[in-house]
């Protein structure tokens, strides 16, 4: 009976380990004779061949491999290591581009680049060189994790050949992996000096910078590494976390593609493009991108997260417990997916569950703020306030500027404080928490200072189109992800005490902001229709939706004398207000509602979501 492709080569692997090597040579020339290009095959015949001393029959065999499958790093190391025994020392290096291209790990290649590192570099040395045994000690003290042997090694080569940059380029990254980042840099901009045309010396430089939260000049040593190699897929990656912190979300995006396009077989790009367009809410391509990332790399735990808390907004729950579901299985000590599965549990009603989770991401990382928080809803929902208002207290002392901890536990103090004076005691399965607040629309005024409107212009406003805003056309402001009523300016105040005040006597309750932005719009700017509902106000333990109001003040209206003078349009049933100066219009913030400006003077608007307690 004749064996399969898949036979020959288990049993030549098995011939091969038992050092029967004539017949594992037999074995793989068999699937050869049928299958010529065999990457498995030729490699393993490669290896034979070295064993025996014979590089140049070694050579092609290597080289047919990593062409049939570029994607296997033992098929490249194989390959170059060849090539340096053969003194091919050119075509090492070229190969060694090549294999990092295909995403092949940069500490194996670097084994590899420090026995080329004499010849690479002779202009940059003075009479004399590092030996390649003490290099190759240097780089086995680094990869072993002995950093205090790599950087005394490293300190005594660069004193000795301060002109050789390997010793420099170990040493930072030393400094690096020991958080010494300062240190770091010295080292990595010796680097870069010594070697200008070198990519690799200016992607180093570029990430100590980014880790120094020197970013502008980070950006610029990312460039410059993707102009010495266009193709550096690793450079593009990074330099897309870089333009996403600056707030360039449109060049973070393109280079994020770009590095797609670079290496299309990066499951990690894929995950990183669809985390940038989850920030940006735009879900149907993030979920795309994050599919793709599991289906390159299915025990890439972090994208399946990813994936899960895209479909949770979407409101895809059964989809998103089982993506946490995946990326626990994967990695069971992974502290957030157990919190974004018990909130998921939450959102689906199962109690029990959820509070179980809650508790195991607890267990695995106790600051986690968020399972603080997601185990008070659980608790709350079953009944126990007492032990919700600590978790929930607990929470907000790990992250005292959350918005979301501050209402919730301001939300349910209140609720207790009501029902206890009501009752005399508080269960949360016996009470309505449905406050029954009017519907209707409230339409009041106050005047304008106009000291309140300069000051705004003073203040530095970010381009809306860059934040996760509904906001379109030319729209500065604040982001609502900061209370811009807690400014400390007198102003601000004033203006958020008398808002305080008109609010509480409206709705005879107390109030709390929870969300506080202003905005500008310049002719063309508006609003898609949208609403101010969130995740928090959606969770059915809670019940927060008839709860919240959303506000807009009028602090100038600009021309109102064009064909879009910028009616505020609610939906459901639809209603156009006509903005003045001054108007302060109130609405539930379940309420669709959007906005078009066309005039030729700015408009300036704040607004403010908030809860009545």
């Amino acid at each position: 009976m004749k064996m399969t492709i898949k036979q020959a080569l288990q049993n030549g692997a098995i011939a091969h380990a038992e050092g029967k090597l004539e017949k594992a040579q037999l074995l793989y020339r068999e699937i050869l004779k049928v299958r010529p290009a065999h990457p498995l095959a030729n490699h393993n015949l490669g290896v034979l061949a070295v064993a025996e001393n014979n590089l140049v029959k070694a050579l092609p065999l290597f080289r047919m491999a990593v062409e049939a499958n570029p994607r296997i790093e033992k098929f490249w190391l194989s390959y170059i290591d060849a090539l340096i025994k053969e003194k091919q020392f050119e075509n090492a290096k070229r190969v060694i581009e090549r294999a990092k291209d295909q995403g092949v790990t940069h500490e194996n290649l670097n084994v590899l680049e420090a026995q080329l590192m004499p010849i690479a570099h002779p202009k940059n040395v003075n009479s004399a060189i590092p030996s390649q045994q003490k290099l190759k000690k240097l780089l086995k003290y680094y990869q072993t994790g002995q950093y205090g042997e790599a950087e005394k090694l490293a300190i005594s080569i660069t004193q000795r050949f301060p002109d050789h940059p390997y010793g420099w380029k170990i040493k930072g990254a030393v400094l690096s992996q020991t958080n010494r980042m300062s240190e770091a840099l010295v080292a990595d901009q010796k680097c870069v000096q010594l070697e200008p045309q070198n990519h690799q010396a200016h992607y180093n430089l570029a990430n100590t910078l980014r880790e120094l939260g020197n970013l502008d000049e980070a950006e610029a040593s990312f460039k410059q590494a993707i102009k010495l190699r266009p193709n550096f897929s690793d450079a593009h990656n990074n330099l897309g976390f870089t333009l996403t912190a600056q707030g360039k979300v449109d060049e973070a995006l393109a280079t994020y593609r770009q590095a797609i396009t670079l290496n299309a077989a990066s499951a990690e790009l894929h995950n990183n493009l669809g985390r940038l367009l989850l920030g940006l809410g735009k879900l149907d391509e993030a979920e795309e991108s994050f599919k793709q990332a599991t289906r390159l790399k299915p025990n890439l735990s972090d994208a399946h997260n990813n994936l899960g808390d895209t479909l949770s907004q979407q409101g895809r729950l059964d989809r998103a417990e089982t993506s946490y579901k995946k990326a626990i299985a994967i990695r069971p000590d992974y502290a957030d997916a157990h919190n974004n599965l018990g909130r998921t549990l939450l959102d689906l009603g199962r109690l029990s569950e959820a509070e179980k989770s809650c508790r195991q991401a607890i267990a695995l990382n106790s600051n986690l703020g968020a399972a603080h928080c997601s185990l008070a809803v659980s608790l709350y929902g079953n009944g126990d306030i007492d032990a919700a208002l600590n978790s929930i207290e607990r929470a907000s002392s790990i992250d005292p500027q959350s918005k979301t901890y501050s209402a919730i536990l301001r939300i349910l103090q209140t609720r207790k404080s009501r029902e206890s004076v009501a009752t005399g005691s508080y269960d949360t399965r016996d009470s309505d928490h449905n406050v029954q607040l009017p519907r209707k629309v409230f339409k009041l005024q106050r005047t304008v200072e106009e000291e309140l409107i300069a000051y705004l212009y003073g203040l530095e406003t970010l381009d809306l189109k860059k934040e996760r805003d509904p906001s379109f056309g030319s729209a500065k402001g604040s982001s609502n992800d900061v209370n811009f009523l807690l400014d400390t300016h007198p102003i601000i105040k004033t203006l958020a005490k008398d808002l305080e005040r008109i609010l509480m006597k409206t709705f005879d309750s107390e109030i709390f902001v929870h969300q506080s932005f202003f905005t500008i719009f310049a002719a063309g700017g508006g609003t898609v229709q949208h609403n101010h509902v969130s995740l928090l106000d959606q969770n059915p333990v809670l019940g927060l939706a008839n709860q919240k109001y959303a506000l807009v003040y009028y602090l100038s209206v600009g021309d109102q004398e064009c064909s879009e003078p910028g009616f505020l349009t609610l939906y459901e049933p639809r209603e156009d207000i006509l903005p003045t100066e001054g108007l302060i219009a109130i609405f539930p913030a379940d309420r669709n509602h959007s906005s078009v400006y066309g005039g030729n003077k700015d408009r300036v608007i704040i607004g403010v979501n908030f809860y009545c307690l």
